[in-house]
């Protein structure tokens, strides 16, 4: 499982370079909505079966109404092209980029990134590697220690 927090510190920092990579204040401010928009929108395609989780949709719903609005505002988002602009205001962030293109502008070199990226996700999403890895690592200590 540390590899999968691991997967989720390097997908952060990436994030992190992504919003905060612009001299301007103002693009990171931009940038930082955009990411949050994303998230609230996941948020609320979360199903809520309580009244607290009902309550908590309903004020997830006002912010990122209130965000969105902010975004479609923005002089910034006429960087984007029209389809672009529609993905962000639908809450995709990260428009036109992978996370190999945008590791490699935060300082990691492609092919190691593309690999260890490749083989966190593995873990992350139950792989058939993964799974035997774990298997394997089931019966010794040591092959715990290593492959943690």
């Amino acid at each position: 499982m540390v590899i999968v927090v691991v997967r989720a510190c390097i997908e952060s920092y990436i994030a992190m370079h992504w919003i905060f990579e612009s001299p301007s204040i103002e693009h990171r401010r931009f940038r930082h909505q955009v990411w949050t928009l994303a998230w609230l929108y996941d948020r609320l395609g979360l199903h809520a079966t309580t009244d607290e989780g009902r309550r908590k949709v309903s004020e997830t719903q006002a912010q990122a109404d209130e965000l969105a609005a902010e975004v479609l505002a923005s002089p910034l988002l006429s960087d984007y092209t029209d389809k672009q602009r529609r993905r962000v205001l639908k809450g995709d962030w990260r428009v036109d980029w992978s996370w190999s293109d945008q590791a490699v502008r935060a300082g990691f070199h492609q092919k190691y990134f593309e690999s260890v990226y490749s083989h966190y996700c593995g873990y992350a999403y139950s792989s058939y590697i993964s799974a035997l890895q774990i298997r394997v690592s089931a019966t010794s200590i040591d092959d715990q220690r290593m492959l943690g």
